[in-house]
């Protein structure tokens, strides 16, 4: 069985040898830790992420965010939307998900170095 570790392995061996019945890993729990989100800005009720460099626990977060407090209109700006974001996984074509795609994939408006106009009508 595969463990996470060599503990873990050798406890798991020792209730295997004692004939102890377990289940590993037997389910996924899910918790939440309180956390405050303070936006980069407010243009009117829009809310503005400005990201550079779209690190994997910003990606939890604004998902967190958004699944929280679905009423926000929590738009991104990227510097550059084709950069891969951190902990993209290699595709079957060798390319890596881009912040576009993750902010299509998870229901956020974006546009790549500025506010658009149409945003501030």
């Amino acid at each position: 069985m595969p463990t996470k570790g060599t503990f873990e392995a050798r406890v798991i061996s020792d209730l295997d040898e004692r004939g102890v019945s377990y289940k590993y890993e037997p389910e996924k729990l899910a918790y939440y830790v309180e956390r405050h989100y303070i936006p980069d800005l407010a243009v009117g009720t829009m809310i503005v992420e400005l990201k550079g460099y779209f690190r994997q626990d910003a990606q939890r977060k604004m998902k967190a965010v958004k699944a929280q407090h679905p009423e926000l209109d929590i738009r991104f700006i990227f510097q550059n939307a084709s950069a891969t974001i951190q902990g993209a996984k290699k595709r079957k074509d060798g390319s890596k998900m881009t912040c576009k795609e993750w902010a299509d994939r998870n229901g956020f408006q974006w546009a790549e170095s500025t506010v658009p106009k149409e945003w501030l009508l």
